[in-house]
């Protein structure tokens, strides 16, 4: 179980690697986002500046689309994760269980050894200090896996604030650039071609921000190294706690039976 235990958090960072690093690529693949091939969506005669509101429109519901993509893949990752987590706890409660029925039968068979009331005495202590010994990791272990566990959503619920804010500020940045295209269409000796350049430059400095705020969001990673440190630290003290437990509990049931046991 040790072992299966020190696994999680890696495996719940590679799955929250998979959930954030759609963000940035799935405003990136609109060609008018990079300011090339933008003939379908934006106009290059003076006369196409009465279409505006249509391409206008176009942008919008692509965006809108794309939106809808990160929140697709949003919810997939966090069924992922959730599916995951039940999967280990479930591994979990078999294991142990399997362990106490092995437990018992050994416990069962270390009695038959007792002949005298001293050493019963002493296997019923030393089952009593098992137990205990194991219950004390048990906790300790929940506890370090429920910890994580609210660590790591603490930083994704962070993560996704940030994104959410960067997403709706493109927003924000893409209609303040549409708007200012179909403002200048709407002057008098409008130059079509200078405001579709100016428009897709606008456009690529709203996506360029956008970027650099998903780079900045991919230092989740470094937020998950504490809670990793934590996890393995919480389970190296249970252990060694519990280590010490047991070698005392063997060494008062070995002085009751003389040391041959």
């Amino acid at each position: 179980m040790k072992s299966r235990i020190r696994q999680m958090p890696l495996l719940v960072i590679m799955v929250l690697a998979l959930s954030f690093s759609f963000i940035g690529p799935v405003f990136a693949e609109h060609p008018c986002y990079e300011g090339q091939q933008c003939s379908d969506h934006a106009p290059r005669t003076s006369s196409q500046c009465t279409n505006f509101d249509t391409i206008a429109n176009r942008l919008r519901t692509n965006f809108d689309q794309r939106k809808g993509n990160v929140a697709d893949k949003r919810g997939e990752v966090k069924n992922k994760i959730q599916t995951r987590r039940s999967e280990h706890q479930e591994k979990i409660a078999a294991k142990r269980a399997q362990w106490d029925k092995k437990r018992q039968e050994n416990f069962d068979k270390l009695k038959e050894k007792a002949t005298t009331e001293a050493q019963k005495t002493a296997v019923d202590a030393y089952f009593t200090a098992v137990k205990a010994a194991i219950a004390a990791r048990r906790a300790a272990y929940d506890t370090a896996r429920e910890t994580f566990k609210s660590g790591v959503q603490a930083a994704i619920d962070a993560q996704k604030t940030q994104n959410d804010s960067a997403i709706t500020t493109f927003k924000a940045d893409i209609d303040a650039a549409i708007n200012k295209a179909k403002t200048a269409c709407a002057a008098e000796g409008a130059n079509a071609e200078a405001i579709i350049t100016q428009l897709k430059i606008d456009i690529k400095a709203a996506q360029d921000k956008l970027r650099n705020t998903h780079k900045n969001g991919e230092k989740l990673r470094n937020a998950m190294k504490p809670l990793i440190e934590q996890f393995k630290a919480a389970h190296e003290a249970a252990n060694k706690t519990f280590k010490a437990a047991m070698e005392k509990a063997r060494t008062d049931l070995k002085a009751a039976f003389g040391g041959d046991i």
